[in-house]
């Protein structure tokens, strides 16, 4: 909990931090709007976005034809962190850190076809 508070406390003085900045975005639908322009350029923002939004969600990596046969993999970066996913040969989809647990060493740098998974 103190990193997501020190994270906001490092942003307070960006154009997006304010709640003012946050009203428009939770009115009706008509009357809605977005976040000042600045906040889409904001390290900061993204920073905090990444950790919030995108390392505790469901994001989508890929496309069925990326991983359609057994030991198809592809290596993409999701809140910052690469990841793998492969379709093992029963046909199920794993995902998994890109990092050896041991030593913490990048397994693939790009997309392939595996051997055996």
């Amino acid at each position: 909990m103190s990193t997501q508070n020190e994270s906001l406390s490092a942003t307070a003085a960006s154009p997006w931090a304010s709640e003012e900045a946050w009203v428009g975005t939770r009115r009706p639908m008509l009357e809605a709007h977005a976040l000042p322009a600045a906040a889409y350029a904001d390290r900061s923002f993204f920073d905090v976005e990444q950790e919030r939004v995108f390392a505790t969600s469901w994001v989508c990596v890929g496309v069925h034809d990326e991983l359609d046969a057994p030991g198809s993999a592809i290596v993409r970066t999701v809140a910052g962190r690469s990841v793998i996913v492969t379709r093992n040969a029963s046909g199920e989809l794993r995902a998994f850190l890109n990092a050896c647990r041991h030593r913490g060493t990048e397994l693939l740098a790009a997309d392939c076809t595996l051997g055996r998974t």
